[in-house]
């Protein structure tokens, strides 16, 4: 008997959908293509996601949680004060090492706007509310939307492979926005 779990058929077509985007592209994202990449029927996929838009809703509702996993784990090493929501933010902008970084599962936003722009409607309720969060333990609000902006269009340019910067370059760029944030 193994006691490694094996992920949900629901998990395993999310994964598969999200591959799908990434290695075809949006527009060979159907119901049946996700079912035969995750090795399932298409009954079976329909049980979870009873249309694309649903499986679309559920890969944008993936990026929203594995950026607050990421960020929360930014968060808790951030100490008490000012900014302290940016700071762990900045780092997890650049945080290379990260599923969000590593694996671009912001495919799935870009699916998301290509196929309906309604459904990022999730995903603009959150970022507003990671804004509102920013901003309300500032001392400086319109600084926290200028480096929200700022990791925005890092993160951006990862996503459609413009990110040209080095490393130095990026370690430079990070310490200044940590440095505004003192």
């Amino acid at each position: 008997m193994s006691l490694i779990a094996r992920p949900s058929n629901r998990s395993k077509i999310l994964e598969a959908a999200m591959n799908l985007v990434r290695d075809q592209g949006v527009g060979k994202l159907t119901l049946d293509g996700a079912a035969k990449m995750a090795g399932v029927s298409k009954g079976g996929v329909l049980y979870h996601f009873p249309s694309k838009n649903a499986l679309v809703r559920a890969m944008v509702a993936r990026v929203i949680e594995q950026w607050e996993t990421l960020h929360a784990s930014h968060l808790e090493h951030e100490p008490l004060g000012p900014n302290r929501w940016m700071r762990a933010a900045v780092h997890a902008f650049f945080d290379t090492d990260s599923p969000c970084c590593k694996d671009p599962l912001g495919s799935a936003l870009l699916a998301g706007l290509a196929h309906d722009p309604d459904l990022i409607d999730p995903l603009r309720a959150k970022y507003r509310e990671w804004m509102e969060q920013s901003m309300k333990e500032s001392p400086n609000p319109p600084l926290m939307g200028v480096i929200g902006l700022m990791g925005d269009g890092l993160v951006l340019h990862q996503l459609i492979g413009l990110d040209v910067l080095d490393t130095e370059s990026r370690a430079c760029i990070k310490q200044a926005a940590l440095d505004l944030l003192k």
